[in-house]
């Protein structure tokens, strides 16, 4: 449960650099990787995984079951292959 503030972050600097580049971010130690995924995913598919950890953020104080929440919610997520940026870096 620690984990779900960290990826609604996540997912929020997504939502935040589909929506407008020029916003900063939050995440800035990720901020390729964000780029990278925000191009391949639509607004709407970012806005739904963020309302989706909004609810699963909402609902872990309910649950007993705290793994089988995440793995539901990770579920949801989108496939998107990131290339390698540690390469990227070394040019």
């Amino acid at each position: 449960g620690e984990i779900l503030p960290f990826w609604l972050s996540f997912w929020r600097d997504i939502f935040i650099y589909a929506s407008d580049p020029q916003l900063p971010l939050v995440n800035l130690d990720l901020e390729l990787q964000i780029q990278h995924i925000a191009a391949a995913l639509s607004l709407k598919d970012t806005r739904e995984l963020l309302a989706g950890h909004d609810k699963a953020l909402q609902h872990l104080d309910q649950y007993a079951n705290v793994r089988l929440l995440v793995e539901n919610l990770m579920l949801d997520w989108p496939r998107v292959v990131i290339p390698d940026f540690e390469l990227f870096s070394r040019a």
